[in-house]
């Protein structure tokens, strides 16, 4: 169309005979528009003044209407701001025409992506026509609204997108599943300079920013009027509920909405639940039998049954009021983001893992094609692998420029700042469902609470443990006033995990105070500052809910559950080295240890256990991989093998070097932390269940460290698997001389009327009891080491000398332990383990009697009854004082006996 016929044209469209020109080019067939028609639609002429830059520059409205020269241009729509409400309402009174433009604006909303400028100028037309109240109470009355979706049964979640007036508006994208335009003409290139990306990145936030700001102005222009809030509210339902399998692992995401168009929806609903009161919510609306998200108390809830919550709704449902906006906003958005930013955040780590698999992919290809390999290889399977080399680089490239188009938004630091000012409140109501009391820390009720889905609290963690891994410490793109609540229910999770009947709830938040304490983020933030001034912490509550935590996930009940406690008790731990050395929180932990003596004993059985694993999986896994190594770069004996030989062996290298570094990482920090409390608390490493278990780990790795074979642990490139050996020399040789001051030895003991423990250590004593092993030649080497490198002052390696020493004194002196007493009468013996007893106790449950020192090794790992299998603690045991004096006077005749046989010898 030339630009003077266009002029013509909308002349007449503006002129009072537009009505009649436009009813011309509104067809029947255009009016009775069906979803599945394939009708050419005939654009409706308001366009060129509802849509900026539409017009030639050189044309001006008011001229049009009024015939009057005027020099003012339209190019924007402000510019037509006093005529378009008079042209809206003169065609409010005409059903076709109104049909005709409000087709005419769904069809262009779907052409343009986001960087172009029609995209903005579209949406701007979008909002003129729905402030016309005439006009929107035609178009909520139109199958166009929403009902064209019912069409579509097997797809619906997609045709809210493509089939409703409001969909198109939400449309907009940079992900490259649903927009190539942007990923190939911004980010054209996987190695652009950082300073392009940043640049273009930072231009699609700022158009980002004026898009949602846009959106938000139409929905509200809509919600104004109350008549159709109902509408509104159905819409947004609607395409949250058609699309929820968006919140699933691995969603058919052709038969569901666009990636952003359901992060469009999630930050449409957190604006409007911005301004939302908590006391106007109602607490019991979800519980309401009508409820239209009623489905989402279908999913796991934190501690209630199904049977639980059909009761509940039997009692409370029909009782329900009807809710206001403000409740179905409120509990939406939580739905919304769930299916759709949160949703994104995993697709987005997803993403990130893939593209780390390539690229070890890539390395492992190239590194098997260097010229060492190849020479030994079949050409076609160097062609082969070359091959695939390329797809992979090729593949890697696509994913790089892909993660760009993702980082536009679900990097933003808007995104993050809306979500955290919903998830305060989230979380504050939350904390009203469980009537938590500040003052006493303590949840007075829970039944609401337990009837609340899951992933109510893993979006806030994984929400809050994403932002915390993709932005600087300092810089968290956090609402200031959102801090203080978020924190308090972080808390009061870790502090009420009895609350919440799956652990690895818990064990996000107590991942958000690993990634957000110093000791692995390298700076303070506002959000550790909250933690560590807490009420809960202060009152040590933080640090025994810790601890108790560490001894629970032991067992989770999933499949995977053991090498799960190895990362939650790694958090753990790290939080607690960070306490220890700031001495903030340092004095909860010898309250602990004083107060709650047994479960602190326990949190040092599951330590002692973990790090005797950890350690010696580690040590393993080097050996094999020095095996490995050498055998690799020994030319001649790695062309004797067979291709698939040296496959295999490159996938167990590469298999063990990634499982080292995992239980180095691990291990590592366990012994930080044992060696940290040995420092100052003693007494429960010394107690009998636990001082002969720790004796024996700690000779173990000392041998594995200095013995005979411990040049079979040097492996190449050390620093990379974590493994520093001098450091854990030190760390081990710190821990003996830590628990080696014991408090219970006397200064004047004699050797003759006291125990060996009084004498000598209950440590010592320990050792002497590890036949296994214990070697004097291991000290020897650890010394000879430690000291021809000046590893350790001088009064440490005193000390760890001098214990050697009290060691194989106690050995020379242990000959009672090879006195044979002779028929030891039967209620003498421990009756799980025939041996001589010490301190007979009575379980209460079987009747059994056992050893103390015995059954409390068993109570350590399991608090039941080994006969009956019935629970069983530490305070339940029934001592038996008589039978105990009968034994000790049994073993004094005896051994009376063999020392005068002894010296008549």
């Amino acid at each position: 169309m030339t630009q003077e016929l266009l002029i013509s044209q909308s002349i007449i469209v503006c002129k009072s005979v537009y009505v009649d020109f436009a009813k011309v080019g509104a067809s029947p067939s255009y009016v009775s528009c069906h979803p599945n028609s394939s009708v050419e639609i005939t654009h409706s002429p308001l366009l060129l003044f509802l849509v900026p830059e539409t017009l030639p520059k050189s044309a001006s409205l008011q001229a049009m209407v009024t015939g009057s020269e005027c020099s003012e241009a339209l190019t924007t729509i402000e510019g037509t701001d006093q005529f378009l409400p008079l042209i809206l309402i003169k065609i409010a009174d005409e059903p076709s025409l109104i049909l005709q433009l409000i087709y005419s604006l769904h069809d262009r909303l779907k052409r343009f992506s986001i960087e172009k400028p029609q995209f903005l100028n579209l949406r701007r037309a979008v909002f003129k026509v729905v402030s016309c109240p005439q006009i929107l109470t035609f178009i909520v009355t139109q199958p166009l609204w929403i009902s064209n979706c019912d069409l579509f049964a097997e797809n619906q979640g997609r045709s809210v997108e493509g089939m409703t007036f409001l969909g198109p508006i939400l449309n907009g994208s940079v992900f490259a599943d649903d927009c190539v335009e942007v990923v190939e003409q911004i980010f054209k290139d996987s190695a652009l300079p950082p300073q392009a990306v940043e640049s273009a990145t930072t231009s699609l936030r700022m158009t980002y920013g004026l898009y949602w700001e846009q959106v938000m102005h139409i929905f509200r222009a809509i919600l104004a009027k109350k008549e159709h809030r109902g509408e509104v509210t159905n819409f947004l339902v609607k395409a949250v509920k058609l699309n929820a399998a968006h919140a699933q692992m691995r969603p058919n995401e052709r038969l569901l909405a666009g990636e952003g168009f359901m992060l469009n929806l999630s930050m449409l609903l957190l604006g409007l639940a911005a301004p939302v009161k908590l006391q106007t919510v109602d607490v019991n609306y979800l519980f309401h039998n009508d409820c239209p998200m009623k489905e989402m108390l279908d999913d796991t809830k934190l501690n209630a049954s199904d049977e639980e919550l059909s009761q509940y709704r039997a009692n409370k449902g029909d009782s329900i009021e009807e809710p206001n906006f403000a409740t179905v906003c409120f509990f939406l958005t939580a739905w919304g983001i769930h299916c759709g930013l949160l949703a994104s955040l995993r697709k987005y780590q997803r993403r990130v893992r893939s593209i780390g698999e390539l690229k070890r992919g890539i390395e492992n290809i190239a590194q098997s094609l260097d010229g060492v390999n190849t020479a030994a290889m079949p050409s076609n399977l160097v062609t082969r692998n070359r091959a695939v080399l390329k797809r992979l680089r090729n593949e890697l490239a696509l994913q790089k420029r892909s993660l760009m188009c993702c980082n536009v938004v679900l990097l933003s630091p808007q995104v993050f700042k809306m979500c955290t000012m919903y998830y305060a409140k989230l979380a504050t109501f939350l904390l009203q469902l469980a009537d938590y009391d500040e003052t006493t820390g303590k949840a007075r009720s829970s039944e609401l609470l337990s009837m609340m889905p899951e992933w109510f609290l893993e979006d806030l963690a994984e929400m809050l443990i994403f932002m915390q891994q993709n932005f600087q410490p300092r810089e968290l793109p956090i609402d200031v006033s959102s801090v203080q609540p978020i924190i308090n229910f972080c808390l009061f999770v870790i502090c009420h995990a009895q609350l919440f009947r799956n652990p690895y709830l818990v064990a996000k938040f107590v991942e958000i105070l690993f990634y957000c304490d110093p000791i692995s983020s390298g700076h303070s933030n506002v959000l550790h500052e909250m933690v560590i001034t807490h009420p809960l912490a202060i009152k040590s509550t933080l640090v025994s809910s810790l601890v108790n935590f560490y001894i629970e996930v032991e067992s989770t009940g999933a499949s995977n559950e053991f090498y799960d406690k190895f990362s939650i008790r790694y958090n753990i731990s790290m939080i607690f080295i960070s306490m220890w050395k700031t001495g903030l929180l340092k004095r909860h932990f010898f309250e602990e240890a004083e107060q709650n003596t047994q479960n602190f004993i326990k949190f040092t059985n599951r330590m002692i256990n973990d790090m005797s694993f950890l350690l010696e999986e580690s040590l393993d896994g080097l050996k094999r991989i020095r095996e490995l190594q050498t055998l690799r770069d020994n030319p001649e004996g790695w062309s004797q093998l067979t291709n698939q030989q040296q496959t295999q062996n490159l996938s167990e290298l590469s298999s063990r070097e990634r499982q080292v570094v995992s239980y180095l990482t691990l291990a590592n920090k366990t012994v930080t932390l044992l060696h940290h409390l040995t420092t100052e608390i003693k007494a429960p490493f010394l107690r009998p269940e636990i001082a002969d278990k720790l004796a024996a780990m700690l000779d173990f790795n000392l041998m594995q460290l200095c013995g005979p074979k411990c040049n079979s642990l040097k492996v190449r490139n050390p620093e990379h698997y974590g493994w520093q050996p001098k450091r854990l020399l030190l760390l081990l040789v710190g821990i003996y001389t830590n628990l080696d001051d014991d408090p219970d030895v006397l200064e004047a003991a004699d050797v003759e009327t006291d125990t060996p423990e009084k004498v000598y250590g209950r440590l010592a004593l320990a050792m002497a009891n590890d036949e296994r092993c214990f070697t004097e030649k291991s000290f020897k080497d650890a010394v000879a080491l430690m000291e021809g490198r000046s590893l350790v002052a001088p009064e440490t390696m005193d000390t760890f000398k001098k214990l050697c020493e009290k060691v194989l004194k106690m050995r020379s002196l242990s000959e009672l332990a090879e006195i044979d007493y002779g028929d030891i009468p039967a209620d003498f013996k421990d009756t799980l383990m025939d041996t001589l007893m010490t301190d007979p106790v009575q379980l209460p449950g079987s009747q059994a009697i056992m050893d103390r020192p015995m059954i409390m090794r068993h109570l350590l790992n399991s608090e039941t009854d080994p006969f009956n299998r019935q629970p069983l603690k530490e305070s339940d045991l029934i001592p038996l004082p008589e039978l105990k004096a009968r034994i000790l006077a049994f073993k004094r005749e005896r051994e009376a006996e063999w020392r005068a046989s002894r010296s008549n010898n």
